[in-house]
């Protein structure tokens, strides 16, 4: 819920004093809920699209490259493209959250702390 929506909720005032009635305080909790709620569902959904799009065109072009070295036959190259691209899958599924964490000022802040 943003700071503005969330103060709105709580107080029950606007900004000046004026009072909001209280059907629309609810209906201001409701929107302010739902709109955050479907935020973080679309952040999941393109989570989800961008891994598995981009460890698909990982996988397809590596074993691509090795096929062309003669390193694998074509007739591997489906069993093998699905194995690299769970692999690609799960290390973006595991990498970036701990890339991100390390990369914020919270981290840097943790870090800092010496223990006695």
């Amino acid at each position: 819920m943003s700071e503005c929506g969330q103060a709105i909720a709580e107080r029950g005032r606007l900004h000046g004093g004026h009072e909001i009635d209280p059907h629309m305080k609810t209906a201001i909790q409701t929107v302010l809920a739902r709109s955050a709620y479907v935020l973080a569902y679309m952040v999941l959904d393109w989570m989800i699209i961008t891994t598995a799009v981009s460890a698909f065109l990982v996988a397809t072009t590596h074993i691509g490259l090795i096929i062309l070295a003669g390193l694998l036959t074509t007739a591997d190259f489906a069993v093998t493209t699905v194995s690299y691209w769970i692999g690609e899958a799960i290390g973006i599924v595991v990498v970036t959250p701990v890339a991100l964490l390390l990369c914020t000022k919270r981290y840097a802040v943790w870090g800092s702390v010496v223990l006695p």
